[in-house]
């Protein structure tokens, strides 16, 4: 028995495995369209770079390769027909809002304005409160930082050593040029991706495996195990849960820094002045607090997806990680560590936490068992002895 039954019986031949696989395959091809990449990622996140340092004239407008968006919104619209003749069932308006914003981001491909306010939609933007605070902290100079020297095949080897400890064998690690981040993580084709050009410190790849493995992976093979087949699906506006959760677990396990909080702020300022300002405005205004390349960087992840980068608005969701860190920070404190669990179960948004919590008491779901640490990561020369799962039970017992 899944969820769907225990909220109303989905009918129509739309069983909770149908929809879950309509919404995979979809999500998917949505992926793998890269609608918000432009062609030459590097190439204009390079040109960037070499303009702010006066070596070379402004970039241009960004190129994309062609996009046949008929299919996938006939998927979508089939999908969200089906949806709205079911029954209703415990998700149903949080899946009819996902696939709603999927066909909107369909639909605004190509259109600066209507990509943007797809964005606002889904990402939102950081309250006053969180801007506030991220200019606080980039006000707080940091020490240089050590050379970048390692690089991403390296990365990669460190990645997949951590895959390993958990018998993760059916994902994949692979360095490619088609990004914007630096690495990435896709639950729908189970693969790590690292950037090609990227160079890394040494803490910088510890950080990484916490972030990526014992965040984005663990999280998914959670979800993956439940019985409810829409628990590995990023329904909602996630971006703030999954990437908050993540950067907690660097705290947790020592391996954040003073320098990736502040990478963190520059993103939310950086997402606070596009709505206003163009990419070389807000390159130059984050080369006030960080590395000419990070300004380039960051502005650029701000910015994909437009077609004209020089104009307002732009991609929101980097946002998520500090405000996200903030938020996963405070229900640990109002909930306790126990809370943990839960968020590993799904890859929901923090704002079904209580579905979480019902459906496991009705034996429904079952909290994450496997959880970050060291030694399986591959961490423990670094790190030291670190383990979510002891951690939790030293707490249990003390309850």
């Amino acid at each position: 028995m899944t969820a769907s039954r225990q909220f109303g019986e989905i009918a129509g031949g739309l069983t909770p495995h149908v929809l879950a696989a309509r919404i995979e395959s979809v999500d998917r091809a949505l992926e793998m369209a890269d609608l918000t990449l432009p062609l030459e990622i590097a190439r204009y996140r390079a040109s960037l770079e070499t303009y702010l340092r006066g070596d070379g004239p402004p970039p241009g407008r960004w190129e994309y390769g062609p996009v046949e968006t008929r299919d996938l919104l006939r998927q979508v619209d089939e999908c969200n027909a089906a949806v709205s003749a079911a029954a209703p069932f415990a998700l149903r308006s949080t899946v009819e809002s996902h696939l709603h914003h999927e066909r909107e981001l369909l639909l605004g491909v190509g259109d600066d304005a209507a990509y943007s306010a797809y964005c606002l939609t889904v990402h939102g933007l950081p309250t006053p409160e969180t801007i506030a605070e991220a200019h606080q902290i980039l006000e707080h100079p940091v020490a240089a930082d050590a050379d970048q020297r390692v690089d991403a095949h390296t990365v990669c080897e460190r990645i997949r050593r951590g895959l390993d400890g958990y018998g993760l064998a059916h994902w994949r690690v692979e360095a490619s040029d088609r990004m914007a981040a630096r690495v990435s993580v896709s639950r729908a084709h189970h693969r790590v991706r690292v950037r090609l050009d990227a160079r890394f410190t040494d803490s910088e790849v510890v950080r990484l495996v916490v972030h990526e493995v014992g965040g984005h992976v663990l999280r998914s093979h959670n979800a993956e195990v439940q019985a409810e087949p829409l628990s590995p699906h990023a329904l909602g506006s996630t971006v703030p849960t999954e990437e908050g959760l993540a950067a907690w677990l660097e705290t947790w396990a020592g391996a954040d820094s003073s320098r990736v909080i502040r990478t963190y702020a520059a993103r939310v300022v950086a997402v606070d002045l596009a709505q206003k300002a163009g990419l070389i405005e807000v390159a130059e205004a984050l080369t006030d607090y960080v590395s000419i390349s990070q300004a380039a960087e960051i502005a650029t992840r701000v910015k994909r997806g437009l077609r004209d980068p020089h104009g307002a608005g732009g991609l929101t969701k980097d946002h998520g990680y500090l405000s996200g860190l903030f938020a996963i920070t405070a229900i640990i404190r109002q909930q306790g560590y126990s809370v943990l669990p839960l968020l590993f179960a799904t890859k929901w948004p923090l704002s079904e936490l209580p579905l979480v919590r019902s459906l496991v008491g009705a034996g429904l779901m079952v909290p994450a068992t496997t959880l970050p640490d060291s030694e399986r990561l591959g961490l423990r020369d670094d790190l030291g002895p670190r383990s979510l799962s002891e951690l939790l039970a030293a707490v249990e017992m003390e309850n």
